[in-house]
This record gives C-alpha cells, sequence and structure tokens, in this order.
C-alpha cells in the first residue's frame, strides 16, 4: 500500500514567518497570506473589502474624537461623519501636515504652512512681533538717564506677541515720545502693548496699552511701571513637518532641529536656545509619561520632563520609517516587566517596536518576519471585531509604488488538500 503524508491538525496560528526556510518553519506558521486576520484565538477569518467615498487627492488625514481633518486637493479640510469635506485653509499644498491637539484647538504644521484650527477657522500659531517704534526725548517727569522702550501685539483673547528688539533713548527732560508705531495686519490683533525699563534699567515693564491701529504714544512718567515683560525675544511657531505636544510645551520639528515653546506658553518659542539639535532629520517625536522617544539616524530617548536639564540617551541603531508611529493605550500591549501607560508602535528597518515609558523599547517582529526597506508612510491602529491592528503603510526607496506590510500580509491557505481562497 502507499504510504500517505502524515495530517498535521493546527487548532491555531501564530502568523507568518519569512525567516526560516519553508522545510524549518513550524507549521503553526504562514509562508503568505492574503486579506486575512488571525483573531486573539489564532483563528483565521476573512477580512472586509473597501470602496472609494470621496474622489481626490488626499493626505494627512488625521482624528480625535468628534474632529477630523485631511488636506484634499491640496486644501486642508474638515472631514465629517457623512463623508462631507469642508474647506478651513486653501492652498497649503502636498507637503504633509502632522497635527495634534490642546483642548478645542488643533495646531497643525507643514513645512509650508502652519496654524491652529480653532471652531472651524484657521488662525496663525503665534503673532509675529512688531518692529520697534521711533522714539525720541520730549517733556515729563522722569528721572534723567537711559531708557529701553519695547511693545508687542495683543489679541482679543490675551494672547500676546514677542518682542524683537528694544529702542534706547537718553531721556533729559523727563518724557519719552513713541512715533511710528506699526500698525498690525493680523484680525485677530486688536491693541498693542507699550513696556518700558525704568532709568539706566536692564528690564523692561508693562506701561500702558493702546489700541491697534494707534501710532503715536507720549510717555510722561513711570508711576504704573509694575509687571515685568516675559516674552522678550520671543517668536511664533517655526514651520516643521513634525509636531507635538508634552510636557506643557509644544514642540516643532524642521529637519534636523527640535524646538520647544516656553512652558505653558504654546505659542511663544525662544530660538536663541530653546531646541535641541540631531544628527540627521527627525522622523518621529513621540512623547511618554516620562520622557520622549525621538527618531533620527538613531532611536533616542530623552529623559525627563524638562528639555534643558533632561538626558538624551541612543536606545537603538535603527531608522524609523517616517509616519510610521502610532500612539495607543497601555492595556492594548500587555507585557509583564515592562512600564505601564501609553506606548508607541513603530516601523523600522530591523521590523515593528513597542516604545514603552522609561526608555524600554521591544522589537516584536524580528525573530519572525524581515520587512522590506521603506523610506516612510503612514500607519494607523484599528480595533474592529475584537481584532487589534497595528496596520502600516510604506513607500519603497526611490518607487512610486506603495506597499502594504504590518500584520496586512499575504497568505494561501490549503485544507484537505483543497486551496482555500479569500
Amino acid at each position: 500500500m502507499p504510504n500517505h503524508p502524515k495530517t498535521v491538525n493546527i487548532d491555531s496560528f501564530k502568523g507568518l514567518n519569512n525567516v526560516l526556510r519553508p522545510e524549518r518553519t513550524p507549521p503553526q506558521y504562514f509562508k503568505e497570506a492574503d486579506n486575512v486576520d488571525i483573531d486573539k484565538s489564532g483563528g483565521i477569518q476573512k477580512r472586509k473589502g473597501f470602496s472609494s467615498l470621496i474622489a481626490g487627492e488626499f493626505h494627512s488625514c488625521w482624528a480625535d474624537n468628534s474632529l477630523c481633518f485631511v488636506v484634499r486637493d491640496g486644501d486642508l479640510c474638515s472631514l465629517d461623519t457623512l463623508w462631507n469635506t469642508q474647506v478651513v485653509q486653501a492652498g497649503v499644498g502636498k507637503s504633509p501636515i502632522s497635527y495634534f491637539r490642546l483642548d478645542d484647538s488643533v495646531y497643525f504644521s507643514s513645512t509650508d504652512f502652519n496654524g491652529v484650527i480653532e471652531d472651524g477657522v484657521v488662525r496663525s500659531w503665534g503673532i509675529q512681533p512688531p518692529s520697534p517704534p521711533h522714539i525720541a526725548n520730549t517733556t515729563g517727569t522722569l528721572f534723567t538717564g537711559s531708557y529701553q522702550v519695547a511693545i508687542t501685539y495683543v489679541t482679543a483673547e490675551g494672547r500676546e506677541s514677542g518682542a524683537k528688539v528694544a529702542a534706547q533713548v537718553d531721556v533729559v527732560s523727563g518724557g519719552i515720545s513713541l512715533t511710528n508705531i506699526p500698525v498690525s495686519d493680523d484680525p485677530n490683533v486688536t491693541k498693542v502693548n507699550i513696556y518700558m525699563s525704568h532709568s539706566n534699567g536692564e528690564e523692561m515693564y508693562y506701561r500702558d496699552s493702546v489700541a491697534n491701529g494707534t501710532t503715536s504714544y507720549t510717555i510722561t512718567d513711570d508711576s504704573d511701571v509694575r509687571r515685568k515683560m516675559d516674552t522678550f525675544n520671543m517668536m511664533p511657531a517655526p514651520k516643521g513637518h513634525i509636531v507635538a505636544e508634552a510636557h506643557s510645551r509644544s514642540w516643532v520639528a524642521e529637519d534636523n532641529f527640535l524646538w520647544y515653546s516656553e512652558p505653558f506658553q504654546y505659542e511663544l518659542f525662544d530660538y536663541r536656545k530653546n531646541y535641541l539639535r540631531f544628527p540627521a532629520r527627525i522622523r518621529a517625536v513621540m512623547p511618554v509619561e516620562g520622557g520622549m522617544w525621538i527618531a533620527s539616524d538613531n532611536l533616542y530617548y530623552l529623559q525627563g520632563d524638562e528639555p534643558d536639564r533632561a538626558k538624551l540617551e541612543v536606545k537603538e541603531p535603527i531608522k524609523m520609517v517616517e509616519g510610521s508611529g502610532v500612539r495607543i493605550p497601555g492595556a492594548y500591549i500587555f507585557i509583564e516587566n515592562t512600564p505601564i501607560g501609553y506606548k508607541w508602535l513603530i516601523h523600522t528597518n530591523k521590523g515593528i517596536y513597542v516604545c514603552f515609558n522609561d526608555g524600554i523599547t521591544l522589537n516584536m517582529t524580528s525573530q519572525n518576519y524581515e520587512f522590506p526597506e521603506a523610506a516612510d508612510g503612514t500607519a494607523a491602529f484599528i480595533q474592529e471585531d475584537g481584532i487589534n491592528r497595528y496596520i502600516s503603510l510604506l513607500k519603497k526607496p526611490n518607487a512610486d509604488a506603495r506597499a502594504t506590510v504590518g500584520d496586512l500580509v499575504t497568505a494561501t491557505i490549503v485544507r484537505n488538500g483543497v486551496v482555500v481562497t479569500d
């Protein structure tokens, strides 16, 4: 009688394995799997299909609860649950946009454009500071000496610009006249704050406010000079390809520079000192409770919440695929002896990593799967039908073709000698 091959019963599958040769691969692993999911029990189910809902060229889709924004045909649009789009900012172009939400405001930036969306309307992310006015000596009761004067713009909501430089004048007759006070063309600016120093002083203090459009003012005394100016040399947010909010600051990655705002002042940046410089372009900025993961030429961890005192360490010599980072709640990945709290899933040239708090990271795929090289891409974490999925869509180097990887892979299933197609 002929010898029949041994029958292998498989109750559950573990996933894909393209690291081992086929003859060395355990039967619980696929070599290929096309449009199927493996559930928590190891069973297989067919994936759902997809269809086109809206025509157009799209990029930079972002959502947070009830808010969703996307760039459609070069315009930044809101997207509602009925798939209707409404333009909130025309002409933002093709450069990818990064977002973060702070209360009811959505901050966004690309290398070409940045701003803040509030109630469906875009405003500037910070206010361009005014040039100093012309100042001269006039009559009054000020003490004789050298005085500094600076001005800032202020909105109706109380947001204040920085001041570029201070004008200086030697007072002999006891007063200071301000002329040629510049008028802001920002529609949100309603007034101009005037600051001055004491005689021969270096610090400046609030003196008075005038309506935006007022071009002259006279200082005759310093009786109301009390509140110290705290926005000198501050600038609005730079344009960058990645933005984030963490540790009471906003963060903007511009090529290999990572800028951070003043604490609790998300629209004021000190370009002289508030930045970190990396050896190569920044690929991700990923805050966690105790610090921040930063991907550049390597994977770095910034330990602590005060950037000027934080410790920066190289954690892994890997290159992350730009755009592939997804933050997920800590309960969705539980591994013993690892920190609790939010985690990040990232796609790298060495596989898919999970980044925990406290600078701990693990490679989740190196033993079983080798991914193709990719320059950049995007990713999402999706919960559906009891399955948690990390799906990354990657762009191959020097090519327009895109390959979908992550847990979305290809397979052929054979059951009782019959190929089961999907």
